[in-house]
């Protein structure tokens, strides 16, 4: 044990100390002569066992409960022979007092083991606590947490969420035709079943979502932090492919799959009871349809997450099945409206739901990795259709550059350098005449992406800022990068309803940033107020369907056949 003695010379009870050095009971001992050491002493140190021998013993043992010393049991040594002191002294908080006339090694030795088996009553008493409170949290087939611990959970997790105005989400599981395998092998190999199942889902959540066994074939994930609704769809895709391979219990290989309903807070429900039916209600739901398969409780949602995967099926095969088709917006010149750039715009033209804008599909390309085929298919068509212009319309003197976008998700791969190279060599284009279209996101996104930039502009292709004003980025700050055209956000000119609307703004940006090089762009045009006020603002290129829409290559080029030169007019609503 280790000991601390609290001493003075006043006491005579240097044996005391004699004593405790030479018992084999102790491991360690402490010395000090004042409450004020061994305040600082039990703070630092692990000790067993306090011995006060000081004159006035009970004022000290006051003074040291005053601290909140209430660890190490006290055993008093004084000189006083007076009983109803030393009650005093055991109302206080002191475990014994001995009387220095009884001060002998044998005495000294039971004070020790009393405590000693003192200690030991108290640690198996902590022992059984924290085992009766893993009882009450935990189930004890799997380990997972239980009811009990889900119910204190969730109605804990919408506490914080109402105050925080974040969303839950609430995943039901249902074991398919489980009873099937407990009445064919028996309940010792269900439960088998059930702890290999509860050892798959862990590997598929994250540390942050609790996990729980509701009990039979049940389970519960409660998730407490979501940044969008499509983690939670893959998630659950996740849990699903948990159940693809097979189950080997005891030599006996055996098939199951699991049924899966999903509710979210709070746009299923705003309590715990109602969220927990409508992921149940949910989960039965899939089960009705087939089992094996995930069903969100809210129509809008279901139907949403449903559109969005039969998209991601179809993204893959529609590079394969020529699906996809380029259309082209000009840039003109606010000198004489003469087209001097093209912007090259994908759509996805879609057996059954028709023409779909880049915003129906590339965030869904962005996710599942399909937004670099289909990257790379942007680029070479481009540049292929873009070189065939050049050969006709270098004639007229037109400085023509193509503009392709470029999404946060592509800049992270090393293979892009590699394609827009092949592209420029495979079609013979000028590496001056091509502008790459940024994201203010995407140029602060990694190490790698910056290093992309750079090799880029090494290359002679040109890169360019789009929705500039919108993000967080200031002129000065982008000196860092090279980029050298700032495409100016539609919220800048949607303000100018008039050719006399306050335009301070968007004179100032534009202003400045020629001060430091940029070429401007002014995009989303849209009405001739907007086009004069451009035009009176000297910005460098005007883009927008007040100038005209993006239209198939095709149509380009019949609207434009004879001359470029000639766009005075705005295209007719």
């Amino acid at each position: 044990m280790r000991i601390l003695l609290i001493r003075d010379d006043n006491t005579g009870q240097a044996s005391l100390s004699t004593m405790l050095a030479c018992s084999e009971h102790v491991t360690a001992l402490i010395e000090c002569n004042t409450v004020k050491a061994a305040i600082e002493l039990i703070a630092e140190n692990q000790v067993d066992l306090l011995f006060l021998a000081i004159e006035q013993p009970l004022d000290k043992l006051t003074l040291l409960r005053s601290h909140n010393i209430v660890g190490p049991p006290i055993i008093i040594l004084s000189e006083q022979q007076d009983d109803g002191y030393a009650l005093r002294c055991i109302e206080a908080g002191a475990q014994d007092f001995i009387e220095t006339d009884e001060l002998k090694p044998s005495r000294i030795i039971r004070c020790i083991l009393h405590v000693k088996e003192r200690l030991k009553v108290q640690n198996q008493l902590l022992e059984h606590q924290a085992q009766l409170r893993e009882l009450a949290l935990v189930d004890s087939l799997t380990t997972l947490a239980n009811r009990y611990m889900f119910d204190l959970s969730l109605a804990n997790a919408i506490s914080i969420a109402k105050r925080q105005q974040n969303q839950l989400a609430l995943i039901f599981l249902d074991l398919d035709k489980f009873k099937e395998i407990n009445d064919t092998y028996g309940h010792s190999t269900g439960d088998q079943v059930l702890q290999e199942v509860a050892a798959r889902l862990k590997e598929t959540v994250r540390e942050a979502d609790l996990l729980c066994r509701l009990g039979g074939d049940e389970f519960v994930i409660l998730i407490s932090e979501i940044s969008c609704l499509d983690n939670i769809r893959h998630l659950t895709e996740r849990i699903v492919s948990a159940f693809s391979p097979t189950f080997n219990i005891n030599g006996k290989q055996l098939n199951l799959s699991t049924s899966v309903g999903v509710a979210t807070f709070p746009d299923c429900a705003i309590d715990s009871v109602q969220l927990m039916k409508c992921a149940d209600e949910a989960m039965y739901k899939a089960k009705q349809r087939g089992r094996n398969q995930v069903m969100w409780y809210s129509r809008k949602t279901q139907s949403a997450i449903s559109q969005r995967e039969g998209l991601e099926k179809e993204l893959s095969q529609a590079i394969e099945s020529n699906q996809f088709e380029l259309y082209y917006q000009p840039q003109i010149s606010y000198l004489d409206s003469r087209i001097i750039g093209i912007e090259a715009l994908i759509r996805w033209n879609h057996p059954k739901k028709g023409l779909l804008s880049p915003l129906d599909f590339i965030p869904i390309a962005e996710q599942n990795g399909v937004i670099n085929a289909i990257g790379d298919w942007v680029i070479d068509q481009a540049c292929l259709q873009f070189m065939d212009w050049l050969g006709r319309y270098d004639q007229l003197g037109l400085p023509l550059s193509l503009s392709l976008n470029l999404s946060t998700a592509q800049l992270s791969q090393p293979a892009l350098l590699r394609s827009i190279k092949n592209a420029l060599i495979k079609h013979r284009v000028p590496p001056d005449r091509l502008e790459l279209e940024l994201v203010e996101q995407s140029i602060h996104s990694s190490a790698k992406a910056r290093e992309l930039l750079s090799e880029l502009d090494k290359l002679g292709v040109k890169l360019a800022l789009d929705n500039f004003g919108r993000g967080y980025s200031s002129l000065a700050h982008l000196e860092s990068f090279p980029i050298s055209i700032l495409k100016i956000d539609k919220t800048f000119i949607d303000t100018i309803f008039d050719p006399t609307s306050n335009s301070n703004l968007l004179k100032a940006i534009n202003q400045f940033a020629k001060t430091l090089g940029y070429e401007v762009v002014a995009e989303c045009v849209e009405t001739p107020a907007q086009l004069a006020c451009c035009k009176m603002l000297k910005i460098d290129r005007i883009q927008g369907n007040i100038v005209a829409q993006a239209m198939p290559a095709k149509a380009f080029e019949n609207r434009y056949s004879t001359s470029l030169a000639q766009l005075d007019k705005p295209e007719a609503e």
